[in-house]
């Protein structure tokens, strides 16, 4: 499985970002080799709209899974449209938390919020 964790850098030992619209990496991780790349999240400079850039991003790179803290309403409709699956992370820690998903620990995101408008 393709899953996507928005992050603060890009490399794995700086955690999770809480925005995902506007976090500037997502690390892409493939569960069946073990294997993790990072790309820009072209959402994270856009001037308005960064949510539903980051999440056709997301759409782009043919992913399965996204693993987030939270998420707005316009992202998570666009994600959902794309049949993309969306679980809420537990902490900070990237590797915990995809641990936690590989042993079926942790939960749809069901808590989507409005969105933070006017935030470009």
């Amino acid at each position: 499985m393709i899953v996507l964790i928005p992050t603060n850098e890009d490399k794995i030992g700086d955690g999770i970002c809480p925005s995902f619209g506007r976090a500037p990496y997502f690390m892409i991780y493939n569960t069946e080799n073990e294997t993790w790349e990072f790309a820009k999240n072209p959402g994270a400079e856009s001037s308005g709209g960064a949510g539903i850039v980051a999440a056709q991003a997301v759409l782009d790179l043919k992913v399965e899974l996204v693993l987030t803290p939270r998420l707005g309403k316009n992202s998570a409709d666009l994600l959902t449209k794309g049949q993309i699956e969306i679980f809420k992370s537990v902490t900070d820690d990237i590797m915990e938390n995809i641990d936690l998903l590989k042993e079926g620990k942790l939960d749809y995101l069901t808590d989507i919020h409005p969105g933070f408008h006017s935030h470009g």
